[in-house]
This record gives structure tokens, C-alpha cells and sequence, in this order.
């Protein structure tokens, strides 16, 4: 038998470095695919979470424009999703304030002294988000208006590109009602 040459010897040593490679890139192709496969899923997972939780949720860009909506807050809002998306928060929900400025919904009169644009706007700002806040808002509602109590609570998502914040909105109005119907019984 013969012995191989040199160059015999690299070849094959060659082929080993290459086969090996093959195999590395192999397992980093199906460790890829696994890792989007559960991305995937808790995506879906997220995304099912968002549009069935029963409190109404959003999710604003910087401009405090709506990006997404979930369905508990097309219901409260009271019109399409369509209608919602796109808009700003009082734009949507039909603040009564929100069209008394030039820019529509955040600059008029009384928007400087909104709770609700204030929480959002220092959550943008400062990345802190708020829990169960306070607010009050004047909506149309049928052929008048009606206040609309809520408790707010924000949240700014990481995500790549431009900050977003989430907002997600208990409706206490019935509550704060029933309890002031009861608080004014017992004063009689």
C-alpha cells in the first residue's frame, strides 16, 4: 500500500475542517428555526392574552396615536376598530375636550390639565410606568355627554425601533356611581 503524500493529507484534513463547519452550521440552522418556532408561540400567546383580556387595552406611539386596541377598548370606545386606530386617546374615546384645540386632542384648553395625558406623557418621559391612576373624562355619549371614570395604568414596551407605551383602562364609572347613588342615600 501506498503511503499518502502530503497534499493527500491536507486534502483530507480540509474536508474534515469543512465537514465539520457543515455540521456547526447545521445545528445553528435547526437551534434558529426552534428558537422562531417558539418566538412564534409566544407571540400568539401574547397577542391572544392582549386581544381577550376583558380590560381595555392600547398601544400609543410618542404621538400618543393608537396604534393597536384591543376589544374591550373598541367597546368602550364605542365605534369600529377602524375608527379607533389611528386616532389619538380622546380623539377615540370621544372626549369632549378633544376638539377644542387646533391639534386636535391633548391641545386644547382643558388638556393641560388632563390626568390622563399627563400620566401618559410622563411615562413616555421618564420610562415609569403608573398603576391604577385616577382619571376622569368627559365623553359624548348618545345625544349628550357623560363623564367616564377610569383608573389607568401604563406601561413603556422595549421594543426595536421607536418606544411604545402600553395603556390599559379599568372602567370604574358604575362603581364610582352606585357608590355616590349610596353615599347620598345615606345622607338623607
Amino acid at each position: 500500500m501506498k503511503k499518502p503524500d502530503n497534499s493527500s493529507a491536507a486534502v483530507l484534513s480540509q474536508y474534515e475542517m469543512l465537514r465539520r463547519r457543515v455540521e456547526e452550521l447545521e445545528e445553528a440552522e435547526a437551534w434558529r428555526k426552534r428558537a422562531e418556532e417558539v418566538l412564534q408561540r409566544s407571540q400568539a400567546e401574547l397577542t391572544a392574552v392582549f386581544d381577550h383580556a376583558p380590560l381595555p387595552m392600547l398601544i400609543l406611539d410618542e404621538d400618543r396615536v393608537i396604534l393597536k386596541a384591543n376589544r374591550a377598548a373598541v367597546e368602550l370606545a364605542d365605534r369600529p376598530e377602524e375608527d379607533v386606530l389611528g386616532l389619538r386617546g380622546g380623539e377615540a374615546f370621544r372626549c369632549l375636550n378633544a376638539d377644542n384645540g387646533e391639534g386636535g386632542c391633548g391641545y386644547g384648553a382643558f388638556c393641560r390639565d388632563c390626568v390622563l395625558r399627563r400620566v401618559v406623557a410622563e411615562t413616555f418621559e421618564t420610562g415609569a410606568g403608573r398603576y391604577r391612576e385616577p382619571v376622569s373624562l368627559p365623553v359624548a355619549r348618545g345625544e349628550g355627554g357623560k363623564t367616564v371614570h377610569l383608573r389607568v395604568t401604563t406601561a413603556v414596551l422595549h421594543t426595536a425601533g421607536a418606544p411604545r407605551l402600553l395603556v390599559c383602562l379599568e372602567d370604574v364609572t358604575e362603581l364610582r356611581e352606585t357608590t355616590e347613588a349610596l353615599a347620598r342615600l345615606g345622607a338623607t
